[in-house]
């Protein structure tokens, strides 16, 4: 097979690990090559140039965000999607139980074993693990406000994960809780806070929406309506509690508020940002819907069993 990474260059922590993985497939007989992000939106860019050149797979090397990327470059290609992961959150890799040496990284891609995920789809942007509007996007944004154009220092590149604390507690007290509008199947309802979900994990460490799958053609949405400054900091703190947590990865919330649909429509009256994947996206409103068996993955054997004895009718395997 022929493999293509497209590697983000805010990693470079990790080309030891990734060189060797190369080396491992190309040892193996595989035809291999990388290059490294230059900018933002450069792994899309690359990824669709792959593509078009018939590498079989492209591989992301890097976190959500490139994932994010590299999914938007390829879907509607023949190309296979891969991850390598060595981002900051890794939320995805979590879920899909990802292994995290390099050495079982390159065997899991040598052996190829795919499934194909549902990709929801926001207006023109795809997406892979979730989308959200409401405060965790403001922070979101607020944190690449304070990295500025130089994330190769910034906040995330020093500290991790506690940086999207840094972005949580900067934004909390300029927050205003605009109220968003969910049409779903032609109901509305209102909420402070929606997230909507295509895979159990939320971060890391917990879950919002344990019964979400990548298989079963639906969209799990989350309302959070509670509003006001000490309601927040409640789920602030929850939050932030959860990363020192075992990997176990607990619900976060016990009384849950969900819907499950194919599309729904996020508006509201005020300006309130969203994000996908982990990444700033657009303001509202947002059409927001499901595309069952978008792209093709290679994951690990382990995984594609789990989903089997979940989904024993979906054509979804390879």
């Amino acid at each position: 097979m022929r493999y293509f990474f497209v590697a983000n260059a805010l990693h470079r922590r990790h080309e030891r690990s990734l060189r060797r993985c190369l080396a491992f497939l190309h040892a193996l007989g595989h035809t291999v090559g990388v290059s490294y992000t230059r900018y933002p939106g450069h792994a899309k860019e690359l990824a669709h140039q792959a593509a078009m050149e018939g590498w079989e797979c492209i591989v992301g090397a890097g976190g959500d965000g490139t994932l994010h990327e590299v999914l938007n470059g390829i879907i509607g290609s023949q190309a296979i999607l891969a991850l390598y992961p060595m981002g900051t959150g890794n939320v995805f890799a979590r879920e899909m139980r990802l292994p995290t040496s390099w050495k079982s990284i390159a065997r899991m891609l040598a052996e190829g074993h795919t499934l194909s995920l549902d990709v929801g789809k926001a207006n023109n942007r795809f997406f892979l693990l979730m989308l959200s509007a409401g405060f965790d996007a403001y922070a979101i944004r607020t944190l690449s406000v304070m990295e500025g154009k130089n994330r190769e220092r910034g906040l995330r590149r020093l500290f991790g994960k506690l940086a999207y604390v840094v972005g949580g507690f900067q934004a909390l007290g300029k927050y205003r809780f605009p109220l968003i509008t969910v049409d779903v199947d032609n109901e509305r309802h209102c909420a402070s806070f929606v997230l909507i979900s295509n895979i159990q994990r939320y971060g890391r460490y917990f879950k919002i929406t344990p019964q979400a799958s990548p298989l079963d053609g639906y969209l799990d949405v989350f309302l959070y309506r509670e509003v006001g400054t000490w309601n927040l900091l409640r789920l602030v703190w929850r939050v932030v509690t959860t990363l020192w947590q075992p990997y176990g990865g607990g619900t976060l919330f016990q009384r849950k508020d969900l819907i499950r649909c194919r599309s729904l429509v996020l508006n509201s009256e005020e300006r309130v940002f969203s994000q996908v994947d982990g990444e700033p996206f657009e303001t509202l409103p947002l059409e927001v819907t499901i595309h069952p068996q978008a792209i093709r993955m290679i994951l690990p054997k382990n995984v594609l069993h789990k989903y089997k004895s979940l989904f024993p009718e979906t054509r979804s395997f390879s």
